[in-house]
């Protein structure tokens, strides 16, 4: 299997305790909870507690990394004043699941690992390309 394929079926497919979940637009949906959401949403990452939702940048630059909680509350958002020292205005381009850990890349070239229950910067690093 690819490694497209794979992050594609993990990014889509309900996994582990989570509730099952689908997105449309703007909109996710946990079971009966509608979550709407600021931009159009462009990828998912389910993990035990959280999904990982990111907002395509073009419909919404503000901050388009979220938390969600299975029950439909935001738990967290990634604004741009939050990101580390030195990265300015710059936006998540891409999320992936790395060993377990949840790793985005920034328009910049930089990426980070999050902690998914509370948003926060485990360690950052450069693109290795």
């Amino acid at each position: 299997m690819s490694l497209f394929r794979k992050l594609v079926l993990q990014s889509t497919a309900p996994q582990k305790s989570m509730k099952k979940w689908n997105t449309k637009g703007k909109v996710l949906w946990i079971e009966r909870v509608k979550v709407e959401l600021p931009g159009k949403i462009q990828q998912v990452i389910q993990t035990e507690d959280v999904l990982v939702v990111l907002l395509d940048f073009e419909s919404y630059d503000q901050g388009n990394l979220f938390g969600v909680g299975n029950d439909g509350l935001i738990k967290w958002q990634i604004a741009p004043e939050a990101k580390p020292v030195g990265w300015g205005n710059d936006v998540v381009t891409g999320l992936f699941e790395d060993d377990g850990k949840i790793r985005v890349c920034y328009m910049s070239g930089l990426s980070a690992y999050l902690n998914a229950c509370d948003g926060s910067v485990v360690m950052t690093g450069e693109r290795p390309w």
